[in-house]
């Protein structure tokens, strides 16, 4: 099957969406572009490439951490002669890879085969996959307009772009109504990524009555603690529409007031896309990346940034308040932001390099 660009991206959310929403862009209606995947095997990722038509190969979803070094390196020289296969049968003229270890196979065994090599980094310091792979690709687009730990000069900073699914339209009420939510009351959206955050859930139940005497329902994407968090708002009598997952964010984000998630530079994009007030609670490990995301954007007026520690915790219905009270201002900051990719700019980068 002929293609002439394959995306590859890692198992998150934060990964993923970026090079899906490119995808998109590349193959609207009348494009003679054509598109494929090679991506880990995850369920929602098989729902969105299923949803929107487009080719993909998935691989095993495995991790390069020091306890599994053994198991990984055996089946490397597999995964190598898979990516070659992929290549030889679609004969890309490049590959756009989204950073993570999951990218890394196709985009070293494409630098092989001379295919040109595009990159995507999101966040404010370039993550390990990025930074190596840099070095020999064509061009990395990046999110942030102060991108950290990139040693190339082929850097173009476009943004991050956003699923159309993801963006604003969608009306308030309709949304509100599609979620079971009634429109007298203050919405909050309570969202730790694609896989959930235990932190925020356990945060959301502690607080479960003071959401009721503050006037606020609650619109809560809680991965695996779904039932568990739906329990604990039930028994406070607080209005809640409990979710482990939602593939309507547009929708999720017209329908809220305010949001608690955290600071991946995908969520911080479409905060800023929907000009939505949050707090945020950067993620503390994995580099602290998400401090520094979450940093630039306070910097800007645009979030309040609450740390993973049960003391902070305690200071959340102050901040919560804050928050709201100063909605309209961080509104404005968040429309200011340049890290939202509205004019296809990395779809344009993309566009230019096939050309060649």
């Amino acid at each position: 099957m002929p293609l002439d660009l394959l995306i590859t991206t890692g198992p998150t959310g934060g990964h993923f969406f970026p090079g899906l929403a490119t995808g998109e862009e590349l193959a609207c209606p009348g494009s003679q572009i054509r598109v494929g995947f090679v991506v880990p095997d995850r369920g929602y990722i098989r729902h969105w490439l299923q949803k929107k038509g487009f080719p993909a190969w998935f691989f095993p979803d495995f991790r390069a951490s020091m306890r599994r070094a053994l198991p990984l390196c055996v089946r490397i020289p597999d995964i190598l002669r898979r990516c070659n296969a992929i290549l030889a049968s679609c004969r890309p003229s490049a590959v756009f890879a989204t950073g993570s270890y999951a990218s890394v196979p196709l985009s070293l065994a494409a630098r092989a085969a001379g295919v040109r090599l595009v990159l995507h980094e999101q966040n404010v310091t370039a993550g390990r996959a990025t930074r190596m792979l840099s070095l020999c690709a064509t061009a990395t687009a990046v999110t942030f307009p102060d991108t950290r730990g990139l040693r190339t000069a082929k850097t173009w900073h476009t943004g991050l772009p956003i699923p159309r699914d993801f963006r604003r339209g969608a009306d308030r009420f309709e949304a509100l109504r599609r979620f079971g939510l009634s429109s007298g009351l203050k919405t909050l959206l309570i969202m730790g990524g694609s896989q959930g955050s235990s932190f925020l859930n356990r945060m959301a139940q502690q607080h479960a009555a003071f959401f009721r005497k503050d006037g606020w329902q609650l619109l809560h994407l809680a991965g695996s603690d779904a039932e568990r968090v739906r329990a604990a708002y039930r028994d406070a009598g607080t209005p809640a529409a409990v979710l482990p997952f939602c593939y309507e964010m547009g929708a999720a984000y017209a329908a809220a007031d305010a949001a608690v998630c955290r600071a991946g530079a995908g969520t911080l994009a479409e905060l800023c896309e929907h000009a939505l007030p949050a707090i945020v609670v950067p993620y503390p490990f994995a580099g602290r990346h998400q401090a520094e995301n979450a940093a630039y954007v306070a910097a800007l007026g645009g979030c309040a940034v609450l740390p993973q520690e049960v003391s902070a915790a305690r200071r959340f219905p102050e901040l919560l308040a804050d928050v709201y009270r100063r909605s309209d201002e961080m509104r404005r900051c968040l429309q200011r932001a340049r890290i939202v990719d509205r004019e296809g700019n990395v779809a344009s980068l993309l566009r230019r390099i096939l050309l060649q």
